[in-house]
């Protein structure tokens, strides 16, 4: 993938892209599931690092001082241009992301829209801005409350775009409806169950339901139920769907609000 942004005369601070500048995304609890829900990404880590400490350190100190600087060196180290021009982490993810496309055909043959592959920045309505919801470990890494409504939402907004793929006639319902499933099954997993165990206030009622709900959704996502039976199960159609995922994203907002 370097190469081929490379090749389109795509830089970072000014420099040819090296394998460093990117990063596979694939959650752990993806795979075996269909999909497999794979992003090659922007590497932003260490702008992200120095966002974080500046943002702690007491304006006014050394350390502080210190802790901008190095922000300063990382986003000009990460500046994205083309042609001897700023391009924007927008432009820059619609232009990789059909430079991918075209390189994952030349190489499988198949098309990574239909395989849920993507590339993805933090600009993405699919990534988390608050990179420790990657973890998934509320416990051990506590999600930002800043951030919560925004880490709800991504749930809710891939759910969207799966039924979008399908009425653009990329993807069947059936895919559209299947995947949903796994992701949303993956986000009631890793995210939503989590969050509402660190809640005292959490009925048994209340986490019994998500815990029911993710195994459904997770054989769903496996290939075990089909998506038509998943339907049936539920009682809903595609817009039941639909809603199902903004229910798990404002079910999540709210648990990391709680914090």
């Amino acid at each position: 993938m370097a190469k081929a942004l490379n090749s389109e005369g795509i830089t970072r601070g000014g420099q040819a892209f090296s394998r460093n500048d990117l990063m596979n995304f694939r959650n752990a609890s993806s795979y075996g599931t269909v999909g497999m829900d794979r992003d090659v990404g922007l590497n932003e880590m260490l702008v992200k690092k120095w966002e974080g400490v500046a943002n702690q350190a007491t304006p006014g100190t050394d350390w502080h001082a210190h802790a901008a600087a190095k922000l300063r060196d990382a986003q000009r180290a990460s500046q994205l241009g083309v042609g001897g021009q700023r391009l924007s982490l927008s432009k820059f993810n619609d232009k990789a992301q059909k430079i991918y496309e075209k390189v994952y055909g030349q190489v499988t043959g198949g098309n990574a829209t239909k395989a849920f592959q993507q590339v993805t920045t933090s600009g993405n309505v699919e990534a988390y801005k608050d990179l420790n919801v990657l973890q998934n470990n509320p416990a051990a890494t506590p999600f930002s409350g800043r951030w919560a409504e925004q880490t709800g939402s991504v749930s809710s907004v891939k759910v969207y775009e799966n039924f979008k793929l399908a009425k653009e006639g990329i993807i069947s319902n059936g895919s559209a409806v299947q995947e949903s499933a796994r992701g949303l099954a993956k986000d009631i997993s890793t995210k939503l169950i989590p969050l509402l165990k660190n809640n005292p206030s959490t009925s048994v009622q209340q986490l019994s339901y998500w815990q029911g709900m993710q195994k459904l959704l997770g054989e769903s996502g496996k290939g075990n139920v089909t998506p038509g039976q998943l339907m049936q199960i539920l009682g809903i159609d595609q817009t039941g769907m639909v809603r199902l995922g903004e229910q798990v994203s404002a079910g999540i907002q709210s648990a990391v609000q709680y914090r």
